[in-house]
């Protein structure tokens, strides 16, 4: 029962009890009060009332006495007696349940039987709370009574609610909602952290180990839910699906994921049986125990396969399914980051590979092509087989390989004497990337994927300054960020994460005023209103690189950002968004205003000495206009006078003068 005034709902609840223990015979405070307002003698009443409401036993009569001698209320010994009883009825029902003989689940359903009809009596709720749990099947009458009364369903134990849950879905979905909200917040918050990227061998991806990760609090807190009904466990990943299907956030193919695999940790025979991705995601898994050395086991590397090409036996389905897992950032990480260095790796070695014509190279484009087009895949929008497009392993990754051994050449080159780098000199100021490259980073997700991971693994954005190595070639890096496939460069925070963390450790990049305009001028700050988690990786590169980021720049960033903490009209999921973005930036606020202060007064300066020096060359023009108009004042005189001469004019008395000082002169 329910009601607005928690008073009114307890006081109905206490009465209801009452009448419960009423039609099974037990006398209560309401007998009590109608005895003693009918009775002659209440002093005779209540001493009949005790007797007969007493514990019925001859031999604890001697003891009645004693224990009033020592001024033991009778309320207190009732209250330890009952005490006592429950705790020895809940232990005997507990050993009915560990072992659920059919003698002993017929002895479970006969007390529920008897009890269930009080469990509105608070000192008997525990009674039937227990009988409930120890019973392998309750029937649906006791279900549907259960569900009527929210407080006593809340009080259920998990066996008990599954049961329900099986019959209700909507109960499930109410109960494993809030469990799934605060798994994707954790998520989000944990990759806007700006306690990662400080360490520079800890990102979102290496901050917790792949087994950790399942045995957090919100995934053992879903397999308990889902215990062992394999129907609740098809539930909660139709559930995932749809979500993922409605937000495209891939947070939830990790949920899935982990879910899956926590669920094998504890031996769920039944997920062989119920979920088609079960050996899909357990391969990925075992290559998980390489991913720190960006290899994959050549053995899983099979099995992958042989799973995968399951799309040539039209089970295009089953295909939809694993890409659920395939989209995984940690997976899709995993398997990027590796294609990267076994592509680098057949390059530098004795007997190189055309890339086409590697096996394992091909196997981990599918899987990322799976992994990025899940929605599609999903939605029968797309089939795996048009996603496959044979210029990827013939055209793209010959030029994304001829790339990165330019790049190690340059490397090489940086650190090798001056007379051989002399040789070499017009070939360092060449841009790297082949035109080829923009036509597949620019449409092909995977192509872009491989692109973020060789910028944040690679080479091309050099953590420390050399002279040796121009800044242009990272430019040339860089500018195609905006660029990329699905714009993957920002809009999903993973990669953008990925990519930050990377900078975070390049102050050389932002001391190059092109580089640094690029990414601040055209790359973060145009996507601040469109991107939530971009303002929060500008954020952290302004408080990284405060000392080497151009005036100018910074203090563009710096306004850019500070609106987002002092908007007041928020709404819905954007509040506590927004209320994040200003605790972090409040962590940094001191700093950043001293800086932009600084800049404001240094900028005030200069043009305070622009001014007066504009205002003296200004003065010396003036000087120099007056000396010339003099200079020709002068002229004129001086030909009107011969003017004059030669017309036979007399000339005036000055001009006379002036002559004769001239020809005595």
């Amino acid at each position: 029962m329910t009601s607005d005034h928690p008073s009114s709902s307890a006081s109905s609840s206490n009465n209801q009890y009452l009448i419960d223990l009423e039609k099974c015979g037990i006398t209560t405070s309401n007998n009590l009060r109608e005895l003693l307002t009918t009775c002659s003698d209440p002093v005779e009443c209540i001493r009949e009332f005790q007797q007969r409401n007493s514990i019925q036993c001859p031999s604890l009569r001697p003891v009645m006495k004693l224990l009033d001698l020592h001024g033991i209320r009778r309320t207190e010994y009732h209250e330890a007696v009952f005490a006592d009883l429950s705790d020895k009825i809940i232990n005997k029902l507990r050993s009915f349940g560990e072992k659920p003989t059919p003698e002993n689940v017929s002895k479970l359903e006969q007390h529920l039987e008897r009890s269930f009809r009080l469990y509105r009596a608070p000192k008997i709720r525990p009674i039937v709370l227990e009988t409930l749990a120890q019973l392998p099947k309750i029937t649906d009458r006791y279900l549907k009574l259960i569900i009527c009364d929210k407080e006593f369903y809340d009080q259920c134990s998990l066996s008990v609610k599954q049961q329900i849950w099986i019959k209700n879905e909507s109960l499930f979905s109410e109960a494993i909602e809030p469990v799934l909200d605060a798994y994707i917040y954790e998520k989000e918050r944990l990759l806007l952290s700006a306690a990662i990227g400080t360490d520079k061998q800890s990102n979102f991806f290496t901050s917790e180990s792949w087994k950790g990760r399942r045995q957090k609090k919100h995934i053992q807190e879903l397999v308990s839910m889902v215990g062992q009904r394999d129907i609740l466990y098809g539930r909660i990943t139709h559930i995932i699906r749809e979500r993922f299907l409605s937000t495209a956030n891939p947070n939830y193919c990790s949920l899935h994921f982990e879910l899956l695999m926590a669920t094998h940790d504890v031996n769920m025979e039944f997920l062989v049986r119920v979920d088609p991705c079960h050996d899909f995601a357990w391969c990925l898994d075992a290559c998980a125990k390489h991913h720190r050395a960006k290899l994959i086991d050549t053995q899983q590397m099979s099995k992958l396969k042989a799973l995968s090409d399951t799309s040539k036996k039209g089970q295009s389905k089953v295909i939809a399914q694993m890409s659920l897992i395939a989209a995984d950032p940690h997976i899709l990480h995993m398997i990027a980051s590796a294609a990267v260095k076994t592509i680098r790796d057949n390059a530098f070695s004795v007997n190189p590979m055309k890339p086409r014509d590697l096996s394992s190279v091909h196997l981990m484009v599918k899987m990322l092509l799976m992994g990025l087009n899940a929605k599609d895949l999903l939605t029968e929008q797309k089939q795996l087989q048009q996603l496959m497009d044979p210029e990827i392993f013939t055209v793209f990754l010959a030029a994304f390989t001829s790339m990165i051994v330019q790049d190690a050449i340059r490397a090489e080159l940086a650190n090798a004497p001056e007379e051989v780098t002399d040789l070499f000199h017009s070939e360092r100021q060449i841009c790297p990337r082949p035109p080829s490259l923009d036509h597949f980073l620019s449409s092909n997700s995977a192509c872009a994927l491989l692109w973020l991971h060789y910028l944040a693994l690679g080479d091309p954005l050099p953590l420390c300054p050399s002279k040796r190595r121009p800044f242009e070639l990272s430019l040339c890096y860089l500018e195609i960020l905006p660029e990329l496939a699905c714009q993957m460069a920002f809009a999903d925070p993973h990669w953008s994460h990925l990519l930050t963390h990377r900078l975070l450790h390049c102050p050389s990049i932002f001391s190059y005023e092109p580089t640094s305009a690029l990414l601040i001028r055209h790359f973060f700050i145009p996507q601040l209103h469109k991107v939530p988690s971009v303002k929060f990786h500008l954020l952290h590169l302004c408080v990284q690189h405060c000392s080497v980021i151009p005036a100018e720049l910074f203090a563009l960033a710096f306004d850019s950002l500070l609106p987002f903490c002092t908007e007041n009209e928020k709404s819905g999921a954007e509040v506590d968004e927004a209320l994040n973005f200003s605790i972090e930036f409040d962590k940094f606020r001191e700093q950043l205003v001293t800086l932009r202060q600084q800049i404001k007064e240094k900028a005030n300066i200069g043009g305070k000495n622009d001014g007066e020096k504009r205002e003296m060359e200004n003065n010396e023009e003036e000087e120099a206009g007056m000396e010339e108009k003099k200079e020709s004042e002068g002229d004129d005189k001086e030909e009107e006078k011969w003017k004059k001469r030669g017309s036979g004019e007399e000339p005036e008395e000055g001009e006379i003068e002036d002559d004769d000082d001239e020809e005595e002169e």
